[in-house]
């Protein structure tokens, strides 16, 4: 009894940061849904247009929360130096997905223009990637961490999917879009979709490590 409460005392205590983490990915799954969401609305939907926003919005300022509580914590629980670096860096790459998601709704005009099927592929392979996401974190800490590096290939055959998508997309808009404003506002969409999606990989990179590296 005493060996094992000596064990808790001196082993770090990484359980409560799989719990932050599960919490910081869920909420881009919730995120990246209500995206999608916007991303097939109409012009004329401006119901669904606006509460997509709105709640997206909202699931960022949880984000945000989320992020603050990791890195408080990370500052009072006892952990070895290359532990506190992982903690602090897969919460900073969750936290930098949920900006991302954030910002991509200022690039799309309430009259949704810029939507098209790109933009809206774009968006399902982000919510896709999302998913797998979560599905790594949750594992990180359990004896299911041996399909972390499954849902990890997954998620970067939906990145490689992504850009060619993004690809295509330039092309058409190089090919089809004669209006200048237009132009600018479909590839500063696309831009910003493929960014999410750049952050969600180098997530899955930092997942990959903790468990190479700190979890076995």
């Amino acid at each position: 009894m005493i060996a094992e409460t000596l064990r808790r005392l001196i082993i770090p205590g990484d359980e409560l940061f799989y719990v932050l983490f599960n919490r910081g990915a869920e909420v881009t799954v919730k995120m990246t849904s209500c995206l999608t969401t916007l991303l097939s609305a109409t012009d004329i939907d401006y119901q669904i247009n606006g509460a997509s926003r709105q709640e997206i919005k909202s699931l960022y300022s949880e984000s945000q929360n989320h992020y603050r509580e990791t890195i408080k914590r990370l500052s009072k629980v006892f952990i070895t130096p290359i532990d506190r670096e992982a903690v602090h860096e897969l919460s900073t790459n969750l936290h930098a997905i949920s900006r991302g998601l954030y910002l991509v709704p200022r690039y799309i005009p309430h009259d949704n223009v810029i939507n098209d099927t790109h933009t809206r592929h774009l968006g399902q392979l982000i919510e896709k990637s999302s998913i797998e996401l979560k599905q790594m974190v949750e594992e990180i800490g359990t004896p299911k961490r041996r399909f972390v590096m499954k849902h990890a290939q997954q998620l970067h055959a939906l990145r490689r999917e992504m850009e060619l998508t993004y690809d295509h997309a330039l092309q058409g808009l190089y090919k089809n879009v004669d209006d200048p404003a237009l132009f600018m506002r479909k590839i500063e969409a696309y831009n910003s979709l493929r960014e999410v999606g750049e952050y969600c990989q180098n997530a899955a990179h930092t997942a990959e490590g903790i468990v190479l590296t700190h979890v076995g």
